[in-house]
């Protein structure tokens, strides 16, 4: 229990190398044969992925599946290797083989599904992805502060993508809205923002703005300067994005996106930042603010949408040649 307090604390914090060593520096003194051991091996292998060790993060993750194979933390790793590495059709087959294990885990049923999204998105079953935010993602309490996240999360990547979500936005502002006022940290601040934002909650989103800068004004926390210098100009450049002001909403977003880790969640949470800074790019037409943003992302990440995204790049700089082999690219993920 001590061991999983730490690595949920250093998750919720950025806090990456911690959040693996607080697990692989006691695992050479357990075994095994010792209660828990898969589920250690489960937060180990989460530990690696978020630290970029993705063959012993998947090596740990599949060891501890093997162990227990209802330890939805570890399929959670699994999952995050391979959405990290592009690798679609596996991940989407790995989270459907896994359903019956975690189809009971409360706090990560929501998440896993929201997992199984992602490459869904990407290989454009919009519908599909709909139905799951319908059927298991939608229908959470209004206190359950992670699968709010995920819901705002989703929606907004849909957004982006340019499919309709009818009026999906207002039930769930409606659940965020007790929380307008908590700043507990600056990653859910964020994805109150977005909600507000994309709901057309003005008003709210006015209140909840002040509510941060009260907060962040008055305290001296660690986590009040995150807010303050990383999740407030999120915040800006979110509202920006769904109010159309595109080149505004990448000012806001790009100086902070190298240090969006400070806020909390995972390396695959936090792509939504990276993803809506370059599409805003593209939208003011700032063709090679996106370039350099997405080459490096490729070389390690070629999903369909990125390998888009730096398609546009491309094309908008003249490389047209180069911008129609990317999105031949991106059509083979279809296959």
């Amino acid at each position: 229990m001590a061991a999983k307090c730490a690595h949920e604390s250093y998750y919720l914090v950025g806090e990456v190398k911690l959040l693996k060593n607080s697990v692989v520096q006691i695992l050479p003194h357990w075994g095994e044969r010792m209660p828990y051991y898969g589920f250690l091996l489960g937060m180990g292998a989460f530990g690696y992925v978020e630290n970029g060790d993705y063959e012993e993060a998947e090596n740990m993750g599949r060891k501890a599946v093997e162990i227990e194979p209802r330890d939805s933390w570890a399929v959670h790793a699994v999952a995050h290797v391979m959405q990290m590495q592009g690798r679609c059709a596996e991940n989407i087959n790995w989270l459907e083989s896994r359903r019956d294990f975690w189809h009971d885990a409360i706090w990560l049923n929501g998440h896993l599904w929201w997992h199984l999204c992602l490459p869904l998105l990407e290989i454009e079953q919009f519908d599909r992805v709909l139905e799951i935010y319908d059927a298991h993602m939608a229908h959470c309490e209004n206190d359950m502060v992670n699968r709010l996240i995920d819901c705002a999360s989703m929606l907004w990547r849909l957004d982006i993508f340019g499919v309709n979500i009818g009026r999906r936005w207002e039930p769930l502002a409606e659940k965020w809205i007790s929380h307008s006022g908590e700043h507990a940290i600056a990653f859910t601040d964020v994805h109150f923002a977005i909600t507000m934002a994309a709901a057309g909650w003005q008003n709210a989103l006015k209140l909840f703005t002040e509510s941060q800068y009260t907060y962040s004004k008055n305290n001296s926390s660690t986590n009040a300067e995150i807010i303050k210098n990383i999740g407030s100009p999120l915040c800006k450049g979110i509202n920006a994005y769904q109010n159309k002001k595109f080149s505004k909403a990448a000012d806001h977003i790009g100086p902070v996106l190298d240090e969006t880790w400070r806020i909390g969640g995972s390396n695959a949470q936090r792509d939504i930042f990276r993803l809506a800074f370059t599409s805003a790019a593209l939208k003011a037409n700032r063709f090679e603010e996106a370039r350099k943003i997405m080459e490096p992302f490729v070389e390690t990440n070629a999903t369909p949408s990125s390998l888009r995204q730096l398609a546009a790049a491309y094309e908008g700089t003249g490389r047209k040649i180069e911008a129609e082999a990317l999105r031949q690219k991106a059509d083979t993920f279809r296959g």
